[in-house]
Formats: C-alpha cells, structure tokens, sequence
C-alpha cells in the first residue's frame, strides 16, 4: 500500500513538473527572454571572431518587437526599431572585452489580457575597462513586452530617471 501511495506522489510530480517545463508560465516565459538577451548583449571574448560577435548580436532577434524603442539613458542616444538595436548590441561587442549582463531585481506584471507586460528590473554590465580593472554599469530600466505571434517580445525600453542632485545656479 505505501510503494503505490509513493509511485501515486512521484508520478503526480513528475506530471507537474512536466507540464510546467513544456508549457511555462509567462512570468517564466519573460524571464527566459530576458536571459536569452543578457546573452545576445554580453559574453564578448578577446578570441571571439567577428562574425560570432555579430552572430550573437544577431541572436536577439527573436526576443525584440520589429518596432522596438530604447532610451537606456546617456552615453546612448535614443533608438528605434530591432535592426538598430541589433547594429548597437554588435558595436557594444566589439569595442567592450569580457562583458557580462545581468538582470537582476526582475518584478514582472502581465496584463489582464496576457497580451501585455511590464518588467521592472536593474541591468547590471561588468567589463574590463582599458586599465585592466573590472567595470560595472547598472540602471533601472522600465520595459514593456507584448506578444508577437504568440511569443514574448520587449517593445520598449525606458530608462528610470532616479533624482539627480541639485546642480548650483
């Protein structure tokens, strides 16, 4: 009696844990977005070749809405549109070494309709710098996601202004 109460609880798990790795939820589903883009962005070696910088660049395709706006905040200006995006996550490769992003303090909202999401999150970049010591970049950014064909895509990017101080007159 116990041996089959024990195979019921496996195989019931095992059931469940089937299913939610077929078929995630869309909190998991986002985040696996979200991770698949930190690697598009980040990774960049000294011995990574040319066209595997821009293969992975190239590789963020699929998680960004063909219209896509992106206002990470300064040194970067203002963009529109995935092809532009792609061009500067390549660029971004070839000039920054040893580059890893990070997505941390993620907080996901999916609408109603599940059509639509927003994510609250801090991107994290550690580098190398050209000193030889390490860097680390981080902002708070805003994004909102939309189904494309039935997959999660990032539609937009907005960086979150936090205060700055006062400057004098």
């Amino acid at each position: 009696m116990m041996q089959r109460l024990v195979l019921i609880v496996v195989g019931a798990s095992g059931i469940w844990f089937g299913y939610h790795w077929l078929f995630p939820n869309d909190d998991a589903q986002i985040r696996g977005v979200l991770e698949e883009i930190a690697e598009a962005v980040g990774g960049s070696a000294a011995q990574e070749g040319e066209v595997s910088r821009l293969a992975r660049a190239a590789s963020a395709r699929n998680q960004l809405d063909p219209q896509i706006t992106v206002d990470a905040g300064p040194p970067f200006n203002r963009m529109r549109g995935r092809d532009a995006v792609i061009g500067t996550i390549a660029r971004l490769n070839g000039s920054i070494r040893d580059l890893e992003v990070k997505f941390t303090d993620v907080q996901i909202t999916v609408g109603r309709d599940r059509s639509s999401a927003k994510a609250y999150l801090t991107a994290e970049a550690h580098y190398w710098d050209r000193g030889g010591a390490r860097g680390l970049e981080a902002r708070e950014l805003d994004l909102t996601l939309r189904r494309l064909n039935g997959d999660w895509v990032v539609s937009d990017v907005a960086l979150v202004r936090t205060l700055e101080p006062p400057t004098p007159r």
